[in-house]
């Protein structure tokens, strides 16, 4: 039987971490790695991704009231339109 480990990781994971060696204590690979383990990198991976959904957020408002606005003018004009020729 043939060993493949080295050739071909068993996962993606194993292949970045193959890929990246020893990381440093509180680097990003041991952040993400400990939150997924439910250890001190919860909370910063927690917040980072509760302000990259505000911040998605905050912009789906601002170009969707753009875009409501517009489809109001629309619908207004379509309803003098609609008024003009029922007179």
């Amino acid at each position: 039987m043939t060993d493949f480990s080295f050739s071909f990781p068993a996962s993606v994971a194993a292949g970045i971490q193959a890929t990246l060696g020893t990381g440093a204590a509180g680097g990003i690979f041991a952040t993400l790695e400990s939150a997924a383990m439910g250890g001190y990198g919860v909370a910063p991976v927690a917040w980072s991704t509760r302000a990259g959904v505000g911040a998605f957020q905050a912009a789906s408002w601002v170009w969707g009231g753009e875009k409501q606005k517009a489809e109001d003018a629309k619908d207004e004009s379509g309803a003098e339109a609609l008024e003009k020729s029922n007179s």
